[in-house]
């Protein structure tokens, strides 16, 4: 399994009451939508998009791929995990993106092991 990491460097934040798309074939309600976009080490361009679920949206599976110049991959979650994805968007540094290419499921978004009690180093 191939997997890429991007160090993110911003995002946007899309709510809505019908934000639908398709992934997969599957067609799905979203109520939001956050769209993160980093660097690798090598200097490739990487984006996650995050879609919020409706409470009565089918869930797709997760759908990565890969262009000449940029990586991309996507997830769903419900929409009442919204805030926990912006808060660490906003209060934690360095924050990182996963991209899958054999797994797309193990997309993430994480931040970097750091110290009990330690505030954050601002790098």
């Amino acid at each position: 399994m191939a997997k890429k990491t991007f160090k993110l460097s911003l995002y946007r934040a899309t709510l809505g009451c019908h934000l639908g798309a398709s992934i997969s074939g599957t067609r799905f309600k979203a109520h939001g939508i956050i769209h993160v976009g980093g660097k690798s080490e090598a200097g490739e361009t990487g984006e996650l998009l995050v879609y919020f679920l409706a409470p009565d949206s089918p869930v797709p599976k997760p759908a990565g791929f890969t262009k000449t110049t940029c990586t991309r991959g996507g997830i769903c979650v419900s929409i009442d995990q919204f805030l926990y994805y912006i808060d660490l968007l906003r209060n934690e540094k360095p924050v990182w993106i996963e991209l899958y290419t054999d797994d797309p499921e193990g997309n993430c978004i994480r931040v970097t092991w750091e110290p009990i009690g330690v505030r954050d180093d601002n790098t």
